[in-house]
């Protein structure tokens, strides 16, 4: 087994895409300052889809990791090519993600797997999920394309990967009525961080963007002044 490496100089490994909240902020000061104005889309996608089906499932609170194959090697990097790794998480990726497991389930296809880096000392809370650091997985890009999660599923068993768990789908209010009332995460006894969620039709913004959401505790949680 190789020793990971930070992405090359010539590889084209894309950051992932920036998930955005429902609703813009308010900007004047007072007691409203920075909250969430109801009604008012952050993205006039968001409006347009709000009522379409949704794949929702826990937002983890960890370090963004892309873990590149290009067809001979495998490398590692953050959600920035300035992001620092845990030592010892680079070791569990190391350890469970061989180069070999990748050869064998992709060959000289470039895939990118996209997770969650999570545990004791990652984040204040890492320690609710679990002793040990490790990656979890939410996301594959193979040929630069996103794939679905049957697919994301079938590669996270390939190589014996956590994903996001409690599933739920249904529109954005569905998921901010779920975070409203105090989300439970499915790792432990604690607060969940909220949800995020991809249009299950796979949906592109005007851009050329793909379409994504989180509702996050901080925001719509009991406490938050969020009104239902």
């Amino acid at each position: 087994m190789s020793e990971l490496a930070p992405f090359p100089g010539d590889a084209i490994v894309r950051p992932y895409p920036k998930i955005n909240g429902p609703f813009k902020r308010c900007t004047e000061r007072g007691d409203r300052y920075n909250k969430l104005i109801p009604g008012v889309w952050s993205d006039s996608s968001l409006k347009t889809l709000k009522d379409a089906e949704w794949r929702w499932t826990e937002k983890l609170d960890g370090t963004n990791l892309r873990i590149h194959w290009d067809g001979y090697r495998v490398s590692l990097g953050g959600r920035t090519e300035r992001a620092q790794l845990h030592g010892d998480l680079i070791q569990w990726v190391q350890t469970n993600l061989p180069e070999e497991l990748f050869e064998q389930k992709f060959g000289l296809q470039p895939v990118t797997l996209y997770g969650e880096g999570v545990g004791p000392g990652i984040q204040a809370g890492g320690g609710n999920y679990g002793p040990v650091k490790k990656f979890v997985l939410f996301d594959v890009l193979i040929d630069n394309v996103w794939r679905t999660n049957d697919t994301i599923t079938e590669v996270a068993e390939t190589f014996g990967l956590d994903q996001p768990s409690g599933a739920v789908y249904g529109g954005v209010q569905l998921a901010i009525d779920i975070v409203s009332l105090g989300l439970k995460s499915s790792h432990g006894d604690f607060t969940a961080e909220g949800l995020v969620g991809v249009p299950t039709d796979g949906f592109l913004n005007y851009r050329g963007g793909r379409i994504m959401l989180k509702v996050k505790t901080v925001d719509f949680g009991p406490g938050s002044g969020w009104n239902v």
